[in-house]
């Protein structure tokens, strides 16, 4: 069983069956039960918090009817910090609904994408602290100013 906590310091257990997953299908089409097939499942789920969020309101109903949270509630207790939890419990949640001999590979598979996201923003980052920024704005107002166009724009 995977958890996350919310911004609201409430705990919610992920472990998926088959009626979440139907579920999750019939209302988003994101079709978890084939992410053996087709691992852009998790790449949909890393990158769009929207989906990813709509994916966890499904599937936390009967915890949140429990614990009477509305679905504005449970909304509302997500920041960056919360959705990178939740997307991780969620990933795990429904990689442990497989059989054991699917797992490793979709485990091996979600970590190579963790290091993929980890390398691309560190290069990201590298290269806007490369940047000389003063210099980029200084061209920028004399190409204003003189009525030229970026180089990238000509």
């Amino acid at each position: 069983m995977s958890r996350f906590t919310d911004t609201a310091d409430r705990a919610w257990d992920l472990a998926l069956a088959y009626g979440d997953m139907r579920r999750v299908k019939s209302a988003l089409g994101l079709d978890l039960m084939h992410l053996a097939q087709d691992q852009s499942v998790l790449t949909r789920l890393a990158s769009e918090p929207e989906l990813l969020i709509e994916t966890l309101l499904l599937c936390t109903q009967p915890q949140r009817e429990a614990k009477c949270v509305t679905d504005d509630q449970f909304l509302d207790a997500f920041n960056g910090y919360t959705i990178e939890a939740a997307t991780n419990a969620l990933v795990d949640a429904v990689i442990d609904f497989f059989p054991s001999a699917q797992r490793r590979p979709l485990r091996a598979a979600w970590a190579a994408m963790q290091r993929g996201m980890t390398a691309a923003s560190d290069e990201a980052t590298a290269k806007i602290e490369a940047m000389d920024v003063e210099t980029l704005a200084r061209t920028a107002v004399q190409n204003a100013a003189s009525g030229r166009l970026p180089a990238s724009a000509e």
